[in-house]
């Protein structure tokens, strides 16, 4: 019970600080957050997507970083990069950072 409650009280901050996040977002821009985009390793958390849908109501939808990008299939492997997308949101973004 004991690693049950320490999961709940991380999830509960975690909530918080999403919430701050929202209220920060929809207060500058005038515009209700529709949907949530998880990425890196965390996103693909067993339950993850399904609690945060339960706990803000909104949709929930693994990001894929190279969605966009095209992608030199010569140079990687293209199952991986697919299988490993939310994990590689930084290196995408500082890739596409470099190309300008």
């Amino acid at each position: 019970m004991e690693i049950e409650d320490a999961v709940q009280q991380v999830l509960a901050d975690f909530a918080n600080e999403i919430r701050l996040s929202f209220d920060y977002y929809e207060s500058q821009y005038e515009e209700e957050v529709d949907e949530i985009l998880l990425s890196g390793g965390g996103a693909r958390l067993y339950g993850m997507s399904q609690w945060l849908e339960q706990a803000f109501g909104k949709r929930v939808t693994l990001w894929d970083p190279f969605e966009l990008m095209e992608v030199d299939e010569t140079s990687v492997n293209p199952e991986g990069v697919a299988r490993n997308a939310s994990r590689l949101a930084v290196a995408a973004g500082l890739a596409a950072r470099v190309r300008g």
